[in-house]
């Protein structure tokens, strides 16, 4: 029987007759959605993967076992190794296979397989667990000995379905609280559902009564707004903190910011105190890498008897070290760090088809890339304006833009640049453009207004969302709008960083500097969110700033060492840290080396500024360098590179006011198109040819064969969809190697076996005046065919004679179509002979090319 047959006639009855209830045995359960990846412009998304069946507690819903099902000619173990996979990364311990007939057991935790001569019923897989949580009569005590009132078997809250990384995040923290822990950190990247998690596992916590007051802490009202509509399921027990003048105790799920929990009352206590402070079983925390230090620690700590649970969108970083110390302090690593008990990253997101996929376009002016030298531009006639208080500096580069000089030049080149891109992506594309200022953000709206929307008769098409602005609440719920036409276009400063959900947005623009890893990561997140409806599989971030230059392993995972693996150190750094403006050294800075979270050495810099580390690595590392009154900045180093390095520190209490220039020239000096490969990997154009050149030759033996194949429609059709689903596509070599006129083959015969690439009116030319047969035995009428033929070749490629149909386009169709075309060469068969020799023709010694 095939597979669907001995599901449905074998395994479906066992395992009915096993004990498994109907709502106990999920099948097809989907376990990706199918990666999105982009072919040219265009995205495309890959096959969803799915699980045959996946066997649930009785009412809880929670998975126990992945059963995967295969042919009965099959061995019954057949499906096991792909069982293994599914239920690795739901994290659950049981992986079965069957052919119907026997069934094969895997246990992950030990690797031992046993196999079976009938289905194992619910009773069998719970006793295999050993898991005493998920036992039906469980009835666990929470953190301040009261019972449970039922076991935490509550299904899913009403209406959802968790896929299966948000399965795995709620049972996980499950786990945690039930080992009496104290608290949790879970780490998913925006857009993957931390909300939809947090209501899932606070309805099983609530419903059961182990969880009876809840908090729900956010630092934005804004924010307050989204979770308290998110978790409409539980009704009247929901309240916002400070909407009454005392605690709403009545109610049992509390939503607050820490702005409101730490107002001052009359009597100087702060509002949290209102509350007993035993009266929380639970406190989850959003955003917490924002909230897990400072004045809102306090608050925490008043509440510290409370199962505490951070999300957050953030890896672990130094600037968020705190916060990961904090939640994360009941599950260490060997060297004692805190960990999220759980991680799902935006590369992970992207691989599943969960998350949008994304190009990145890197723009640099002349400005950006050699800085703006003031002497050179008065020079040139530029002209100046220095306040009395300011200070000027002789050069300025992309950070001083807009932040300590004003540049409209540069502004309206960039807004130029912009506006171009966004014409030739689609005008009513949603944007968002992250800049300096209220006051650059306020420019830039009106350069793009009157670029984009003017021109098109849309007054709202482009509006700045600031805290500054009277409306800007009723500006985002508008630009919020999925499907909203207007407004199209958003300015901005942080307001839109975090929290925000937007999921057609399909451009983000940085024409700001960013130097935080964890902002960077909230901007990026804006547009990670996908919108089937909308036909939002995928977003662009323009980069005028460097920013792109932040993405790390969270987003595009590497293959890292080895955990422990020993590290070669034969090499040392040596340098000056000195004061960023003045270039005068810095004695006694600090330094500190280190690989991953592995601390090497650190050092001091002498009187003169000057240091040396040696015993440092084979690989690039960290330096953190810090001096009194001097802000600490993060520098990525390789040893093996025996230059001089220079750190430049800036004052911690910097002061400037804003020098102005105009005048000035703004050039384009770069613009690349980054790419990602089949793993999620960002690659630079090298990288990228480099990745071309193996995969075109594992399918293509030479450059002979490669035009061999391209000449037949069938065959070349064969051989794109081979290299495209290896991501090898002829319209991203056209990018990359400027070359817009080549032909496509050509392109693929230069990456892969390193021919010049030829232009189609070369090909074409050489066809119609070189020493072709073909032109030399038609006639004028006849001849007259072909050039136009080869015109259509020129401008549209091979594929415009790959069929007759050609002959009815302009100009053949007013010569009388294809049948007048038919005529002139005896039939049909001498069209179709006058389009094959024509192919040949023009890719005749491609190979020598």
């Amino acid at each position: 029987m095939s597979e669907a047959a001995t599901r449905q006639k074998l395994i479906d009855p066992a395992l009915q007759a096993a004990g498994w209830s109907d709502e106990q045995v999920e099948r097809e359960y989907r376990y990706t959605a199918g990666q999105v990846f982009m072919i040219g412009d265009e995205p495309k998304r890959d096959v969803a993967q799915f699980a045959d069946y996946v066997l649930r507690e009785r009412g809880h819903g929670q998975i126990l076992a992945v059963l995967e099902a295969k042919p009965e000619e099959y061995a019954p173990g057949a499906g096991l190794q792909q069982a293994r996979s599914y239920a690795a990364d739901l994290g659950i311990e049981l992986a079965m296979s069957s052919n119907g007939h026997k069934y094969v057991v895997q246990d992950l935790r030990s690797g031992a397989i046993e196999e079976l001569v009938a289905c194992p019923s619910p009773q069998w897989v719970k006793q295999r667990l050993n898991n005493p949580h998920i036992l039906s009569g469980s009835r666990p005590q929470n953190r301040r000995g009261v019972q449970a009132s039922s076991p935490l078997l509550e299904p899913s809250v009403p209406g959802t379905k968790l896929r299966y990384y948000q399965e795995r995040a709620t049972r996980v923290v499950l786990d945690s609280i039930l080992r009496k822990d104290s608290r949790g950190l879970l780490s998913l990247a925006t857009g993957t559902g931390k909300t939809l998690i947090a209501s899932n596992l606070m309805w099983k916590l609530w419903k059961s009564g182990y969880a009876k007051k809840v908090l729900f802490l956010v630092d934005r009202l804004s924010l307050l707004g989204q979770a308290y509509n998110a978790f409409a399921p539980f009704g009247d027990a929901r309240a916002v903190v400070g909407d009454e003048a005392r605690p709403q105790t009545a109610r049992d799920i509390h939503f607050g910011t820490y702005q409101t929990l730490y107002t001052a009352l009359a009597d100087g206590s702060r509002y949290y105190r209102q509350f007993p402070q035993g009266y929380f079983d639970l406190v989850i925390v959003d955003e917490c890498h924002r909230s897990g230090y400072g004045d809102w620690r306090e608050i925490l700590d008043y509440f510290q008897d409370a199962y505490q649970l951070g999300l957050t969108a953030t890896p672990k970083r130094d600037e968020s070290a705190d916060t990961y110390e904090y939640f994360g302090a009941d599950n260490v690593d060997s060297d004692g760090a805190g960990q999220p008990l759980y991680q799902y990253s935006l590369a992970r997101g992207i691989q599943d088809g969960f998350l949008a996929t994304y190009q990145i376009y890197q723009v640099r002016t002349n400005l950006d890339e050699h800085g703006l030298h003031i002497e050179d531009e008065v020079a040139h006639g530029a002209e100046v304006y220095v306040p009395e208080e300011a200070h000027l500096r002789n050069l300025y580069n992309t950070p001083h833009f807009e932040r300590e000089i004003a540049v409209p030049d540069r502004t309206r080149a960039l807004c130029e640049h912009l506006a171009s891109k966004i014409s030739a992506w689609g005008i009513d594309d949603k944007t968002i453009v992250f800049c300096v200022s209220t006051e650059h953000a306020d420019l830039v709206r009106t350069e793009l207004q009157n670029m984009l929307g003017a021109p098109h008769n849309r007054p709202d098409y482009a509006v700045r969302i600031v805290s500054e602005e009277r409306d800007a609440q009723l500006l985002l719920e508008q630009f919020q709008r999925l499907g909203g036409r207007e407004p199209t276009l958003a300015t901005t400063v942080d307001l839109l960083t975090t929290g925000v959900d937007i999921p057609d947005l399909k451009n983000i623009v940085f024409m700001k500097p960013v130097g935080s890893l964890v902002a960077f990561k909230q901007i990026v997140g804006r547009g990670t969110r996908i919108a089937e409806d909308q036909e939002k599989l995928f977003f662009r971030i323009v980069d005028y700033t460097n920013a792109t230059r932040l993405f790390d392993d969270w987003d595009l995972p590497p293959a890292p060492p080895e955990v422990g693996e020993p590290l070669d150190i034969e090499f040392g750094i040596h340098g000056i840290v000195v004061d960023e403006e003045e270039q005068l050294p810095l004695p006694g800075a600090s330094l500190t080396a280190a690989f991953g979270r592995r601390q090497l050495q650190r050092g001091i810099a002498g009187i003169d500024g000057r240091f040396t580390m040696d015993h440092l690595p084979s690989r690039e590392i960290t330096v953190s360098v810090s001096a009194k009154n001097y802000r600490t900045r993060y520098f990525q180093v390789d040893p093996r590179n025996s230059e001089e390095l220079i750190f430049g520190l800036r004052p911690a209490d910097v002061k400037e006011t804003q020098v102005r220039i105009s005048g000035v020239t703004v050039d384009f000096m770069s613009e690349i198109l980054v790419t990602l490969d089949g793993e999620g990997r960002q690659l630079s154009a090298a990288e990228y040819m480099d990745l071309v050149q193996a995969r075109i030759r594992e399918i293509v033996r030479d450059a002979s064969d490669l035009f061999c194949r391209w000449v037949d429609p069938g065959s070349r059709s064969d051989l794109l969809l081979s290299l495209r689903e290896i991501r090898v596509d002829p319209e991203l070599l056209r990018i990359i190697l400027g070359r817009p006129d080549a032909d496509d083959a050509d392109l693929l015969a230069h990456a892969g076996f390193g021919l010049s690439p030829r232009s189609r009116e070369e090909r074409a030319r050489t066809v119609e005046h070189g020493d072709a047969v073909i032109f030399q035995e038609l006639n004028d009428e006849q001849r007259m065919v072909a050039s136009a033929l080869l015109d259509k070749y020129r401008v549209g490629g091979i594929r415009e004679l790959d069929s007759a149909r050609v002959f009815q386009l302009s100009p053949f169709a007013e010569l009388g179509g294809v049948r007048a075309v038919a005529r002139l060469f005896g039939g049909a068969g001498g069209v179709k002979e006058l389009l094959v020799r024509l192919r040949t023709e023009i890719y005749r010694g491609g190979e020598q090319a």
